[in-house]
């Protein structure tokens, strides 16, 4: 009973984060145009990498601690030390870019979004779902309320995420900011630098995953133009709900995986193990389903008319999704039995290939290229994750 009382707080908790999120790029898509669309979504492909590697995999990390080995100001403070550096290389990487103004507000957006992460890193771990529900139904509320009377008055996206930014950081100090007592003063710097090193495997391969993801995505913009990568992106956040409807499964899973795993319990950790696999199958396939056979709908309600000619490119993404939601699950499981250490090598591999094909196949096949990126990665991170479960040993 317990296991579905969280389950239901963390999927509405996420949910309704990750249509908040959505409904930026929809509000483009309706209010806006196919520019502003691109820009927002160039903008997140560049920066997302950034913070996924400055996150350092803690929220994992966190929520499979079931003996508290450290407390929650060791990975605050890792956090904020890592989105600092994050934003400063986002900053002086991107300073001659045509976007830079876009790119730095979505990574001061992204920095406030990371500090919130590892509050929720310790709200799973204290079972506590509940908050993370509350926390995320209240920041997507006024994310999405600013974004969008702010878009709809002005017309100007750098003014929009402005106001956007400032909502989630006058939410974190209203509710989050009060839950645990900071105190930073007698902190180790060796313990720091051990929970780094613990992290820094899983923070890598996290990295390359991003990086994966959004590979197709800035070649776009540099080899096709920014409308075509809008369409791309705005298809792409379509996924990225149910996405988030598989992580926070996933999230909830974890740390009884971790449990089992670490109390030598197999028989429980293969038993959950399959459950979250078939799962996320079934979500996988309710998700195909509804998104083909409403895609007439979903075109009208959420994208650009001018993105109506990518139809097929829309149905080529959806088709591929299973393969990736799976490799969300084979990932969490991976994570959950601490086999982390060689998983930066797995996807070291990965990204070598996919920045090779998808170099080429973009130059050559333009936004055909990048399904075929999309797909090839999916499958690689699945058939080479799944071996990594089953024979590799700590």
């Amino acid at each position: 009973m317990k296991l579905l009382k969280d389950n239901i707080y963390n999927l509405i908790g996420n949910i309704t984060y990750a249509l908040s999120q959505s409904l930026v790029i929809i509000i483009l898509n309706k209010l806006g145009n196919p520019i502003d669309v691109g820009a927002f979504t160039y903008g997140m492909a560049v920066i997302i990498p950034f913070f996924i590697l400055a996150q350092g995999g803690l929220r994992s990390i966190i929520s499979i601690d079931a003996k508290n080995n450290y407390n929650f100001n060791i990975y605050f403070y890792l956090r904020l030390i890592c989105c600092v550096i994050a934003l400063l290389l986002v900053a002086l990487i991107n300073i001659s870019n045509k976007y830079f103004t876009i790119i730095i507000l979505l990574a001061t957006f992204k920095f406030m979004d990371s500090i919130f992460d590892i509050y929720y890193g310790q709200y799973q771990r204290d079972s506590n779902f509940k908050s993370i529900y509350k926390s995320r139904v209240i920041r997507s509320i006024s994310n999405i309320l600013s974004f969008t009377v702010t878009y709809y008055f002005t017309k100007n996206l750098i003014f929009s995420l402005i106001i956007y930014t400032l909502s989630s950081l006058i939410i974190y100090l209203i509710y989050d900011f009060r839950v645990y007592k900071i105190n930073i003063k007698n902190l180790k710097h060796s313990i720091l630098f051990k929970v780094f090193i613990i992290s820094l495997p899983l923070a890598i391969s996290s990295f390359l995953i991003s990086l994966n993801t959004n590979i197709p995505r800035i070649l776009l913009e540099n080899k096709v133009g920014i409308i075509t990568l809008g369409a791309f992106g705005s298809f792409i956040y379509l996924l990225n709900i149910c996405q988030i409807v598989v992580q926070s499964i996933c999230q909830v899973f974890s740390p009884r995986l971790a449990k089992y795993y670490l109390d030598s319990n197999y028989s429980a950790f293969k038993r959950n193990s399959f459950l979250l696999i078939f799962l996320i199958l079934l979500i996988s396939i309710i998700f195909v389903l509804f998104a083909i056979f409403l895609q007439d709908i979903i075109f009208y309600l959420l994208f650009n008319s001018s993105f109506y000619k990518y139809k097929n490119i829309y149905e080529y993404i959806i088709y591929i999704s299973p393969i990736i939601f799976l490799g969300v699950a084979l990932g969490n499981i991976c994570t959950a039995q601490r086999k982390i250490k060689i998983q930066p090598y797995i996807f070291s591999v990965i990204t070598i290939i996919n920045l090779t094909s998808a170099y080429f196949t973009i130059s050559l096949y333009g936004i055909y290229g990048a399904i075929f990126s999309l797909l090839l990665v999916a499958l690689l991170t699945c058939v080479f994750l799944t071996f990594y479960i089953k024979f590799y040993k700590r």
